[in-house]
């Protein structure tokens, strides 16, 4: 028993399964036949050692087994995912998405209009990240480690620039929780409990220069707790922002070898068609075949921009359709496969495009003939 495929055929052929429960059955029956009394008599052609083999085989990679057996739950959830990819008006389209860059954004990203919102929420379990659209600013709390970051989006996307970034660290000494601790910090250092009052606090602090790998910071006596401010200026064309994407410029010609830098370009101005998830795979292998493999279109290309943006290990190759089209392949893993069309002439549209518009476009077009 050499292979999963061998294995499968050798159940199978005492019986029909759809699932696992199924295969188990039929290894009892066959456990059964396969004994030296009966097996000349239902002419079986294996043995326990090859039964054995075939359930050990199966037992370790149920799902891809099931994906063998014709009729099996399994792969006809497959063939669903499959009709799916079809199914999807972008499967068709030759727009990059059916919704302008504004409403991708509102989508994809937690924004609010007001810096001076006493209403803002600060930990929001559901939106790690907010961006101030008024004070141009990018709030963000990182779950599990005590640490609120601010950042000023200025100079976002911009070559040669720095956008001015602090980051809140709680030391951990007490059992206040930093909940607790930021609320006497809005109260008690800041003029107004904002994000325009944290920005102008934050600005207001002296630094001091803790050497090479701790950078300028400022300690903060809140009560019996403290907390450590520290400086954290980025590079502005590694900071994302949603309120400036227009400043990311196309890609003029197509290019002998494709960059990081080059994706995100065709990503930010829609220069492609069918940005799709081709797989992506986990440890739970049982899990990512019953998703399909989280297989299927980018209805909000812009979502994963700022990912790819901050990345720093995804890779991008391409190869060339004997029709001429460009695809781009990419991925941060071995386990993240991703593809696009390129079409160096195509944009977002300026306009939402609803349901019943994307339906549409996946059928023919056709043109009145003039009078």
């Amino acid at each position: 028993m050499k292979t999963l495929k061998q294995a499968v055929e050798c159940l199978t052929s005492f019986g029909n399964a759809v699932d696992f429960k199924g295969l188990k059955k039929l290894y009892k029956k066959a456990a059964l036949l396969v004994h030296s009394d009966r097996a000349k008599e239902h002419g079986c052609s294996y043995n326990m050692v090859d039964l054995n083999n075939a359930w050990g085989m199966i037992s370790n990679n149920v799902e891809s087994a099931l994906m063998l057996i014709e009729g099996s739950e399994v792969l006809e959830k497959a063939r669903v995912f499959a009709n799916s990819w079809k199914d999807d008006p972008l499967h068709e389209a030759s727009v990059p998405s059916f919704y302008t860059v504004e409403t991708m954004a509102k989508k994809a990203w937690n924004i609010v209009e007001d810096g001076e919102d006493g209403n803002f929420v600060w930990f929001n379990p559901s939106k790690h990240v907010t961006y101030i659209k008024d004070s141009n600013l990018e709030y963000r709390y990182y779950y599990g480690g005590d640490v609120i970051s601010f950042y000023d989006l200025e100079n976002s996307f911009k070559t040669g620039k720095e956008c001015t970034g602090f980051r809140v660290c709680h030391d951990r000494l007490t059992d206040r929780s930093f909940m607790e601790i930021w609320s006497e910090i809005l109260n008690e250092y800041c003029e107004t409990p904002t994000p325009k009052g944290v920005w102008t606090w934050l600005t207001s602090l002296e630094m001091v220069d803790n050497g090479r790998y701790h950078g300028k910071c400022a300690e903060i006596k809140v009560g019996d707790s403290s907390v450590r401010v520290y400086e954290d200026n980025v590079s502005g064309n590694k900071n994302f922002s949603p309120f400036v994407i227009n400043r990311v410029k196309p890609v003029a010609s197509m290019p002998k070898k494709w960059t990081v830098v080059q994706l995100r370009k065709i990503l930010a101005n829609g220069q492609f068609s069918k940005y799709k998830q081709d797989y992506y795979m986990t440890d739970d292998y049982a899990g990512d075949a019953a998703s399909n493999f989280r297989k299927g279109y980018y209805q909000n290309p812009l979502d994963s921009y700022a990912d790819i943006l901050t990345c720093n290990h995804m890779r991008v190759w391409s190869n060339q359709n004997e029709d001429g089209t460009v695809v781009l392949h990419l991925g941060a893993h071995s386990n993240d496969g991703r593809s696009l069309i390129v079409d160096l002439n195509n944009r977002y549209p300026i306009v939402d495009m609803e349901a019943e518009e994307a339906q549409y476009l996946t059928g023919d077009i056709k043109l009145i003939d003039a009078a």
